[in-house]
């Protein structure tokens, strides 16, 4: 999500860090206005409750708001449609718009389901459909899907193969480089180790995450895309204590404590899922690399 968001920002010409900046609201779509006309994006996430209805749109019930007792229903548009609906009003003004979405968590849906007969349209760009409540829809050739996904959990639901071959796909595998951008420092060093020890905390840090992934693959045996993620690991902020240095910087103090805590409360979590019975099989495998994680410095 993080590297979607990056590549569609940029795209944009929008700095991730002023984003909020450009984010505008327009007959309940919600998007980020290009500062420099390039494009829009829209953002949403995908769940199980996720309907057609959501996303292309139908016939909602409402209530009216001066008499509670009186229901009624209406024809409502979907985040697709009105994204549609904006790209094709661009391309028929000359503009030459992107308009991104940027579907998170895209497999939690029932994909066939909220798509419909989108199939046809993602294929055949810029020729009309018919859509039940709107009639005649066209999907533009400047609109691009972007979805996220996790295939390790296990509560997804299955992409669907008539849905895969229109994407393409692309793999991303943990960044432990990022890592490296921690600010974590020891006790030791607080009291006049030099600057480059510091460095070396961080280095240290680094590589036993690398190290543990390693292990997974070799001595487990666990497939790659079950390979502990950087995010786990950027964790260990929440188990130092920290003092705030220049420029209100963050400074972390990185104990074997903190790496016990991080252990116990993120990864072993993480291992028994993914090992499930077979947990205990490899329990001195496991107790190994809680050593050598955990280990002083």
């Amino acid at each position: 999500t993080y590297s979607a968001l990056e590549y569609v920002f940029s795209t944009l010409g929008i700095e991730r860090t002023k984003a909020d900046e450009y984010k505008k609201t327009e007959n309940g779509l919600v998007y980020y206005n290009s500062p420099t006309g390039l494009g829009e994006a829209t953002i949403v996430q995908f769940h199980p409750n996720y309907s057609y209805q959501d996303f292309v749109g139908g016939i909602f019930p409402g209530v009216d708001k001066n008499d509670k007792t009186k229901l009624f229903y209406e024809e409502r548009e979907g985040v697709f449609k009105r994204i549609c609906d904006r790209a094709n009003a661009a391309k028929k003004a000359g503009e030459n718009k992107k308009f991104f979405l940027l579907i998170d968590e895209i497999n939690r849906a029932d994909l066939s389901s909220v798509f419909g007969e989108l199939m046809y349209g993602l294929e055949y760009r810029g020729f009309a459909m018919h859509i039940p409540t709107f009639g005649e829809f066209t999907i533009p050739d400047n609109v691009y899907i972007i979805g996220t996904m996790n295939n390790t959990d296990k509560s997804l639901i299955g992409f669907d193969i008539a849905l895969r071959r229109r994407f393409a796909f692309i793999k991303i595998e943990p960044d432990m480089d990022v890592l490296e951008h921690l600010s974590l420092t020891t006790e030791e060093e607080e009291e006049g180790k030099e600057e480059t020890d510091k460095q070396d905390v961080v280095s240290i840090f680094a590589q036993r995450a690398r190290d543990l992934n390693r292990h997974l693959k070799e001595v487990l045996r666990l497939p790659a895309e079950k390979q502990i993620g950087h995010a786990y690991f950027l964790r260990i902020k929440d188990f130092c204590e920290s003092r705030v240095i220049d420029k209100g910087q963050i400074e972390y103090f990185l104990t074997p404590y903190a790496l016990e805590q991080l252990w116990t409360y993120h990864i072993v979590p993480l291992l028994e899922e993914y090992l499930g019975i077979e947990y205990e099989e490899h329990q001195s495998e496991i107790d190994g690399f809680r050593e050598e994680f955990c280990a002083d410095f």
